[in-house]
């Protein structure tokens, strides 16, 4: 693995004068060489070494990240992890993204992570929040702002542990609701007809769709999580939705 911790080092008086503060000490890239966060950028500098490129990173208030490669700097507004895109990694040799830390110790807590090790989102930030239920009745895209506005997504359930904890928070929302149902971060890529989590990846094989589910009608792209109570038992699981309208207005997971 390529070295990529990038430590400050300010060298010159007028640096320090023009950085009266530094914000981030480090610029992390591990899990993220040869990958560029191609989103419009802030600016761009060449003939610059990394270190250089994080000073004046540091320098720009509204830089969160950079990429650099072949003595090119460019610095960025928004970060990998950012809630407010859903731009990936893309591969282009010879460059690395880098996020920013002030101790890059805390990242090491996500490198074992199939999240860190594929999509290099590794940095602390990248870390899902503490799961919370909102009983707002609201359509898709307005659960998916909502969310996002608050630095999180909708709930992205990938593993039965997951799905449990999910079922839990339904519980304890429904009262005495017998057909409950919820947004997740899940929606079809209509190109491709694959399903897809609000970060952007590809839901694996872990998919606890409800019988009968999906149903697969037409506009049916969005997807929900539903529990069902009656004389029969108690079901649970997920059901592709329409996104808007009447009958697609559900409180919703961020995470």
């Amino acid at each position: 693995m390529k070295v990529s911790v990038i430590l400050v080092m300010i060298i010159a008086a007028n640096i320090v004068a023009e950085t009266p503060k530094i914000k981030h000490q480090y610029a992390v890239s591990f899990f993220r060489n040869d990958k560029i966060l191609q989103i419009e950028s802030l600016e761009e500098f060449r003939g610059f070494s990394n270190i250089r490129c994080l000073e004046l990173c540091n320098r720009n208030v509204k830089c969160k990240a950079f990429n650099f490669g072949h003595e090119t700097c460019t610095l960025l507004p928004k970060s990998l992890c950012d809630t407010s895109h859903r731009a990936q990694l893309t591969d282009k040799v010879g460059y690395n993204y880098f996020d920013l830390l002030q101790d890059p110790q805390k990242e090491e807590q996500s490198y074992g992570r199939d999240e860190c090790r594929t999509f290099g989102r590794c940095a602390p930030h990248c870390i899902p929040g503490q799961p919370a239920f909102y009983d707002e009745k609201v359509d898709r895209n307005e659960a998916d702002k909502r969310c996002r506005g608050r630095g999180q997504l909708l709930v992205m359930p990938k593993s039965r542990a997951d799905d449990t904890m999910i079922l839990n928070l339904v519980e304890k929302a429904r009262k005495n609701v017998t057909h409950f149902y919820v947004w997740i971060g899940v929606t079809k890529d209509t190109n491709t007809n694959a399903w897809v989590y609000d970060d952007t990846t590809f839901v694996g094989d872990f998919q606890p769709w409800g019988t009968h589910e999906p149903q697969s009608r037409v506009g049916e792209t969005c997807v929900g999580f539903y529990l069902i109570i009656n004389q029969y038992g108690r079901f649970h699981g997920w059901m592709d939705s329409w996104c808007d309208g009447e009958d697609s207005l559900y409180p919703y997971i961020c995470a």
